[in-house]
């Protein structure tokens, strides 16, 4: 595949190569340029490159109207010689490989191709200068060379293609705000003329900043598309020195991933379904990590490409964002990740039939590497109709292990229109549990104890369930959320297999089951601070059915903090992080609730008691964040709260030594760092006020300094200088 190059820029560079006399031997090459019928060509720009396709330049050679060209002071070597026609010509390029070792003749015939012309003009009609085309072939995925390929001062342009399918990208490159033009599966056959109008863009711009508000520089910015899944062409999309970045996109919906450079030792992020209608701002503030690598192979020590790798947090069971999250082709992967305990996957391509492996309990704190080595699994394929044998789309499949529950990563793990799946796994005996889309009504299947030691197919026919619904509620008519069923075959006394048997937030439960009779349990969550369980036995159920019940006692009553924090005299703050603390720091709600575009947020599910809530603004900070103190709730609670503007510089140490922001120095503040330190709590809104100690960094030394402070009259904290 070419390189794209500004072919002016090479033609009139000089380099000794070609050009300086020297002690070396010099030759001529020429020759003649003729068309498809023998015909001579005029105006056949000639370029030069190395083997290894970097331009080399020379002076401006063209072919005159017999198609003759000559190029003098030619030194001995291998070169690649191309031949570029006028797009006019309708002429496709063409490249010579040569050695030179003597004067030497070089002729060729260049083939005919279609001319793709037209002009590039925005909504008031004007033509558009520079702007890109980007030719890739429909059926090798490969950039095609399209020498002279950017709109002229007018907007037009004129490209020559061979016969064929096609994907043509239209996009600006020098800043302008208008909306990248892809032209999917185009098929060339004849000349053809293709007028496109870019549409105005929207700007989304912002700030990268690391640990204590340094700046980033050329972090990558991707921008998905959630209705489609598709990443947008998004040029000139890294930060700069200061870490501002700016990308422009239609209006939509958005994944916004941001992915620092590795050795920048800096976890990435992806901020899911970002609204973008105006222009919009969007700052990120990524925390520190650790590198994590090696090489995935399999059975024979041969490399596993483009394996697939998933993380999640074990306490709070969050995914974490991974860029990039594929081996590369010598097998080689490397990640940032955060630091902590996690589940890791690894998930082998299909088509390699080597097992997917899960490993818990992985904990990175410092740089890890560590080599995966793959066996070889097997086949699981399969089948999943109705009753009626018409295929089922969308079931998922996954495979626990019978002893512990833990699941093992599944690819193909759902069935496709024809009802077909097709999985590998390793050898061994697994619960397969097949569930259907709920709104389908059929009931879920489990697979028990199912032994793999050779490929399997199975087939699994889907009866139609009856819905079993309701409500339940405590004594005082309060709904309970929690609350399990537990559903046993009357007959048999076999547990019947719920995928989703627990109440929601409003005290409702549904799920299917056969027609059938049953005893059914319902349990109440163990927070829920009730003992009482009801029992219904032989109950039959041959349809829908609606049972609500009502468990003795009083359930611990739950109340909910809501209100609107502001900017202090300003507008309403939005994505302000709002965590509810215990008096003694440690967090109760994980993750926080994060407040919306009018600065509204509520957390629910609050226990009666005596809370500290904590308000951070989003990164980087353009006011100060916020703790009150001693919220005592016994009814629903309106908190509304105005933060303070800080500086341009947003300079935050405001108290040395207040690591939990809280406008003081005590206890609280020591306890914070712990759980922070020790137990992966909060970060401090700042790190100079946590740094108490003036070290530099964040760390036991702290704690012990301000226990020092508190309890012994030590010296007082003063401001760090961790830089932010």
């Amino acid at each position: 595949m070419h390189r794209k190059f500004n072919a002016r820029l090479a033609s009139y560079a000089l380099f000794s190569v070609l050009c300086a006399a020297t002690v070396e031997a010099q030759f001529t090459v020429s020759g003649t340029v003729t068309d498809p019928a023998a015909a001579p060509v005029a105006g056949v720009q000639l370029l030069l490159f190395d083997t290894n396709q970097n331009p080399i330049g020379i002076l401006p050679t063209v072919t005159n109207a017999a198609g003759f060209y000559s190029i003098g002071n030619f030194p001995a070597g291998n070169f690649v010689l191309r031949f570029v026609p006028a797009a006019s010509t309708g002429l496709l390029f063409q490249e010579s490989t040569i050695t030179v070792a003597g004067n030497m003749t070089v002729n060729v015939s260049l083939a005919a191709g279609h001319i793709i012309s037209g002009f590039v003009r925005n909504t008031l009609g004007v033509g558009i200068p520079l702007i890109d085309l980007n030719v890739t072939d429909k059926n090798t995925g490969e950039l095609v060379e399209t020498p002279g390929d950017n709109t002229d001062i007018t907007g037009f342009y004129d490209i020559v293609l061979a016969t064929g399918e096609y994907d043509i990208i239209y996009r600006p490159v020098s800043g302008e705000p208008l909306i990248t033009v892809e032209l999917p599966t185009l098929t060339i056959t004849a000349d053809t003329t293709i007028n496109v109008t870019m549409l105005p863009a929207i700007t989304l711009s912002g700030f990268v900043r690391g640990p204590g508000g340094a700046p980033v520089f050329n972090a990558d910015l991707d921008a998905v598309d959630v209705a489609t899944g598709l990443k947008l062409d998004t040029p000139n999309d890294n930060s700069d020195i200061l870490g501002f970045y700016s990308i422009i996109l239609p209006p939509g919906v958005y994944d916004i991933d941001v992915e620092p450079l590795l050795v920048d030792r800096l976890v990435p992020e992806e901020v899911q379904n970002v609204t973008v209608t105006v222009n919009t701002t969007l700052n990120f503030q990524l925390e520190a990590g650790v590198l994590d690598s090696g090489v995935v192979t399999g059975p024979f020590a041969q490399i596993v490409a483009n394996v697939d790798i998933d993380m999640e947090r074990e306490i709070t069971g969050e995914d974490i964002f991974l860029s990039p999250d594929q081996t590369n082709i010598a097998g080689i992967f490397a990640f940032i990740s955060p630091l902590g305990t996690f589940t890791v996957d690894f998930q082998p391509p299909l088509l390699t039939k080597l097992a997917p492996v899960r490993f818990t309990g992985v904990t990175f704190v410092n740089d890890t590497s560590f080599n995966i080595s793959l066996i070889a699994g097997l086949s699981v394929t399969g089948l999943i109709t109705n009753s009626t044998a018409v295929p089922v789309i969308d079931v998922d499949i996954d495979a626990k292990d019978p002893v512990t529950g833990i699941g093992v990563p599944l690819l193909g793990d759902f069935t496709d229109a024809a009802g077909l799946f097709g999985t590998v796994i390793a050898p061994g005996t697994y619960n397969f549990e097949i569930e259907p889309p709920f709104a389908r009504r059929l009931v879920p299947v489990i697979l028990p104890s199912l032994t793999l030691s050779i490929d399997t197919a199975l087939s699994v026919s889907l009866d139609t369930g009856m819905l079993v619904s309701g409500i339940v509620r405590d004594s005082l008519g309060l709904v309970l959320l929690g609350v399990r069923a537990t559903v046993i075959a009357s007959s048999t006394t076999d547990t019947v297999f719920l995928p989703r048997s627990k109440t929601d937030n409003f005290g409702a439960y549904a799920f299917l089951v056969a027609p059938g009779t049953y005893d059914l349990l319902f349990k109440p969550d163990s927070t829920l601070g009730l003992t009482d369980t009801v029992l219904f036995t032989n109950v039959v159920i041959t349809k829908d059915t609606v049972i609500n019940l009502t468990l003795a006692g009083a359930a611990v009553p739950v109340f909910t903090i809501s209100g609107t924090v502001i900017e202090l005299g300003a507008s309403p703050l939005a994505n302000v992080e709002v965590s509810l603390l215990t008096g003694g720091g440690a967090p109760i709600q994980v993750p926080a609730t994060v407040t919306d575009a009018l600065g509204q947020y509520a957390i629910n599910n609050v226990i009666a008691g005596t809370y500290n809530v904590r308000f951070d603004p989003p990164a980087p900070p353009t006011v100060f964040a916020r703790l009150v103190t001693g919220v005592t709730v016994s009814d629903n609670v309106v908190l509304n709260v105005a933060l303070e503007t800080c500086d341009a510089s947003c300079g935050c140490c405001d108290v040395a030594g207040d690591a939990n922001h809280s406008g003081a120095v005590n206890i609280a503040d020591v306890t914070f760092l712990i759980s922070r330190i020790f137990a992966f709590g909060p970060p401090p809104f700042c790190n100079d006020e946590a740094d108490a100690n003036g070290s530099s960094s964040v760390n036991i030394a702290d704690i012990t300094f301000l226990i020092s402070r508190i309890f012994a009259a030590g010296l007082p904290p003063v401001c760090g200088t961790t830089g932010t």
